[in-house]
């Protein structure tokens, strides 16, 4: 009957130990999704978005990119990892119970006449109990090591955070180079269009004798000229969908549709470098570090003081002098007076981690300084392009429609007719170019700040 519960009892544990194993994966998803949840961004859906919708924002993208990106699942799976750790410490503050058997068969030998031997002799003995251990002191070394888990959960979720701040910034460089190249086709079919019009009304105008035939040859060529940018054109829109389908993980097969609203450049750069400071996650993840190299230290002092730890056995079946004796309690005290320096040693290195933690968080708060400056400037800058590029395509297209009313009265050439669209097609190149690039720059500023512009 003894034999039968303990039994019970060890295939209880086993299967308690392999669900627990099992379970990994779906307590991961849960605290990914629980973690990605906040007002910061809404969590990953990794799904496509619905088939009625006919083309893809920004948004879309960076939703697919959340749920498909490896290189932030891998970052998860080490927050996941980090979690853990703290079951561990606890356990090591927790008693350790143990359930243990014995089976001895030795040889039969029998006692002497009159002795009274016979109990020590037992050929069969089976025995099985129950052990618990629990450690009462160890220099506090299990408190700062989950003190020291904690700030690493911390720096792990920082650095989760921070990762899907990065996915961001990637996205939206692949989104808008694509949208840029898809923007140029769309110029430059608009382009072909209108040069084959302006071809066909040089030729009718060389049938009544108002166009040389030069001027016939000198359009044609234009023609060609534009429509092998348009060739080359669709030729880096295709590469471009490929790129961004690799970062979102799926393939880009809808029209791209831009639908993020930039807003003004901030006014004071002072305000934005503070909000770096405070809210970047990277940053975040360095102190956190800092601090639990900091606890490193009193785990490595706790090796230095002594432990004391208490065992008891409650025995369920014994055989032999002591079957009469049903449990015992077990001090033990344990003083690591000497070790050959290794304490000493350990101790030292955590000091330096600790040095190294905390000059690597003052490096990136300088460093943070600089992109925030970079990017402000680079946003300014833009702004300032787009000025002078808007009153450039108005003045080219002004000039292009004028240009065009001489020619036909006969008062302007040909030439300056395609020299007028040239200018006026590069310029409004140029215009459609500087305005996505400057929804670039302001994601990247929002999120050099700390920020998350997509909601």
């Amino acid at each position: 009957m003894r034999l039968r519960s303990l039994a019970v009892c060890l295939g209880f544990t086993a299967s308690w130990m392999v669900s627990g194993c099992a379970s990994g994966p779906a307590v991961y998803e849960k605290v990914l999704k629980e973690l990605l949840a906040s007002p910061e961004a809404p969590p990953p859906s990794g799904s496509l978005p619905s088939a009625s919708k006919s083309s893809l924002t920004f948004e879309d993208c960076f939703a697919l990119a959340l749920g498909r990106n490896e290189r932030l699942a891998i970052t998860g799976e080490d927050y996941f990892q980090a979690t853990l750790l703290r079951h561990r410490a606890w356990a090591a503050l927790s008693p350790e119970m143990t359930l243990r058997g014995t089976y001895l068969r030795q040889e039969d030998v029998a006692p002497p006449p009159g002795t009274v031997t016979q109990r020590f002799n037992d050929p069969s003995r089976l025995d099985y109990s129950l052990r618990v251990r629990q450690p009462l002191f160890n220099g506090f070394k299990d408190v700062y090591a989950l003190r020291q888990i904690g700030e690493t959960i911390q720096a792990r979720r920082s650095t989760l955070l921070q990762e899907r701040q990065n996915l961001l910034l990637n996205v939206a460089g692949a989104f808008y180079g694509a949208l840029q190249a898809q923007q140029e086709v769309s110029t430059l079919e608009e382009s072909v269009r209108l040069q084959q019009e302006r071809l066909r009304e040089v030729q009718a105008r060389q049938r009544l004798g108002l166009a040389r035939k030069t001027e016939v040859l000198l359009v044609e060529t234009q023609a060609t000229s534009v429509e092998a940018r348009l060739v080359r054109a669709r030729n880096a829109l295709q590469a471009s969908r490929e790129r961004l389908g690799l970062v979102i993980g799926a393939p880009v097969e809808r029209p791209l549709v831009d639908s993020v609203q930039d807003g003004p450049l901030p006014a004071d750069l002072g305000a934005l470098v503070q909000a770096a400071r405070a809210g970047r996650n990277d940053l975040k993840a360095l102190e956190a570090s800092a601090k639990a190299a900091q606890a490193q230290l009193g785990v490595v002092r706790g090796e230095f003081a002594p432990s004391v730890d208490v065992t008891g056995n409650y025995y369920l079946r014994r055989s032999g002098v002591s079957s009469d004796i049903k449990w015992d309690v077990l001090f033990t005290l344990d003083y690591p007076f000497f070790q050959g320096g290794a304490s000493r040693a350990r101790y030292r290195e955590a000091t330096s981690r600790l040095r190294q933690a905390r000059l690597t968080a003052q490096g990136l708060r300088r460093q943070i300084d600089v992109e925030v400056e970079t990017a402000y400037l680079d946003l300014k800058a833009s702004d300032a392009l787009l000025k002078t590029l808007e009153a450039g395509f108005k003045a080219a297209e002004e000039n292009y429609r004028l240009i065009q009313e001489e020619y036909r009265q006969g008062i302007g050439t040909n030439l300056e007719v395609l020299t007028a669209y040239t200018f006026f097609e590069n310029a409004r190149l140029d215009l459609d170019r500087e305005r996505l690039n400057r929804k670039v720059l302001y994601l990247r500023l929002q999120t050099v700040t700390g920020g998350l512009p997509v909601r």
